[in-house]
């Protein structure tokens, strides 16, 4: 069983949560994950995109 939000850790540093920054536990957490989004170093499964499919073209 999963635990509710507020009492899982911080995905980036497994310390406690905070309800500001939630599911991180600050500000630096946050922006680290999403610049490791926005670098492509996390992605979610599923077919290859044909070039310019991923634009809408």
């Amino acid at each position: 069983m999963s635990l509710p939000a507020e009492l899982r850790p911080c995905p980036r540093c497994r310390k406690a949560a905070a309800p500001a920054y939630a599911p991180f536990c600050s500000a630096a957490c946050r922006n680290r994950d999403l610049l490791d989004w926005l670098e492509e170093r996390h992605v979610i499964p599923g077919p290859p995109v044909e070039n310019g499919e991923a634009q809408g073209h």
